[in-house]
């Protein structure tokens, strides 16, 4: 049997082989489907000021982008969630999702709380969405290991809404 297509997730720090295998362009055409839960960092790019937080590095960020245009597209789907949780020395996954969005040309949305199951989780709602095409940027409160840990343990849920979704 010839393998044509194939689904990959994340957790964590895995986001480094799902970004290698992005740079090789017959496995890039293989993929059909990412979920990177809680799962992409990237090293600090430049300082803009003194004392500003610097953005993600820029070419660990625009390795995701062309799957996430594929995704836009409708060809290719890809899901990435992400927490608040604070990195000190390397840029934590709520800000390489926002430098994904910005890179796309996108914007999030809030998302009102109890407007969703997932924006009325107690603990760790949903409060940011970007949603084009196959696309689903999705963002959750926390600042803890807990609210990290509680992407994988969604992970099932977010397969099974995939399938039932339609898109690639």
């Amino acid at each position: 049997m010839l393998v044509t297509t194939v689904d990959i997730s994340s957790f964590s720090a895995g986001y480094g082989a799902v970004r290698e295998l992005l740079q090789t362009p017959s496995v890039f055409k293989m993929i059909r489907r990412i979920v990177l839960s809680d799962s992409m960092y990237a090293g600090f790019g430049p300082a803009a000021k003194e004392g500003v937080r610097p953005d993600p590095q820029e070419d660990q960020i625009q390795v995701f982008v062309p799957f996430a245009r594929e995704a836009v597209e409708g060809k290719k789907t890809f899901v990435f969630t992400h927490s608040e949780v604070p990195t000190p020395s390397y840029s934590n996954s709520a800000e390489c999702a926002a430098a994904l969005v910005r890179a796309l040309g996108l914007k999030s949305k809030r998302v009102r709380p109890g407007s969703t199951p997932a924006a009325s989780d107690p603990e760790y709602p949903l409060r940011s969405r970007c949603d084009a095409g196959c696309l689903h940027i999705w963002g959750y409160a926390g600042e803890d290991a807990q609210a990290h840990m509680t992407h994988p343990r969604h992970l099932a849920g977010v397969w099974l809404a995939l399938d039932r979704a339609g898109c690639p």
